[in-house]
């Protein structure tokens, strides 16, 4: 683990699931054979964050020492590399497996307002929770709706659909995070971003469930109704995976 300047040993003040405790913001990095991805992004966005709450966080080159030397430290073949900025600026690298099964996605409705503006804050109890309440049900993500029916985000990711002939991704404008895999497939022209209601789920036939982490992971089955996999996903997945290898260097 990296904390305040140096690699040190894991201690006892990183939990079992690889959290500090205190509050702050944090940023979860993808790492492959010891290189992480889209660095420069989530820089980025650690930064966006700590502006609008008032947070100062450590140097651009100070962050990308300590991604670089932990992340080669332990070269996993597929890695999670969890940056805190709290108390202290930690960062934890730990093995990860991504899932390989199709998502089945739960539609949440909720009270939740739209145009909530969304940043990268542990304790991140409450998404967790509700991940693991969706696991509980048999579901490996839900798709939370807004109080005005509008499509969102997950506990733990952002989704694109395939509707009515092309790839589209829920706005922010209806409250979600702005997520680092999103944000490439949009830039790329992967997709588009729109308002998107609970009814529009009708015209979805293709899914993925995006994250740093899993990148994108096809859906089979959303609110209900069965979606397709097949080779109009392959070709999305394949074009972002191309993305995601030349940004590998960060």
């Amino acid at each position: 683990m990296w904390r305040d300047g140096e690699l040190i040993s894991r201690d006892e003040s990183i939990s079992d699931s690889g959290w500090v405790s205190g509050s702050g913001i944090f940023e979860t990095l993808r790492t492959e054979n010891g290189v992480a991805m889209f660095v420069q992004e989530h820089i980025l966005r650690a930064n966006l964050s700590a502006s609008a709450l008032g947070k100062v966080l450590p140097t651009e080159s100070e962050i990308r020492r300590a991604i670089e030397i932990t992340a080669k430290d332990s070269p996993f073949d597929v890695g999670r590399l969890r940056l805190m900025f709290g108390e202290k600026f930690v960062a934890i690298h730990d093995p990860y497996q991504a899932p390989t099964n199709y998502a089945q996605i739960e539609l949440l409705r909720t009270d939740l307002a739209s145009g909530r503006v969304i940043y990268k804050t542990y304790p991140y109890d409450i998404n967790l929770d509700l991940l693991a309440k969706a696991a509980s049900r048999g579901f490996d993500e839900v798709l939370i709706e807004n109080a005005s029916g509008e499509l969102t985000e997950g506990a733990v990711s952002n989704f694109i659909f395939f509707a009515n002939g092309e790839w589209v991704t829920p706005a922010l404008a209806s409250g979600l995070l702005p997520g680092i895999i999103r944000g490439v497939a949009l830039g790329a022209g992967l997709a588009g971003e729109k308002i998107m209601y609970a009814k529009d789920v009708e015209q979805i036939s293709h899914g993925f469930v995006l994250s740093s982490l899993r990148l994108a992971q096809p859906i089979s089955s959303l609110a209900g109704r069965a979606l397709k996999v097949d080779e109009t996903s392959s070709l999305w997945q394949a074009k972002l995976r191309e993305i995601t290898q030349v940004n590998s260097v960060g």
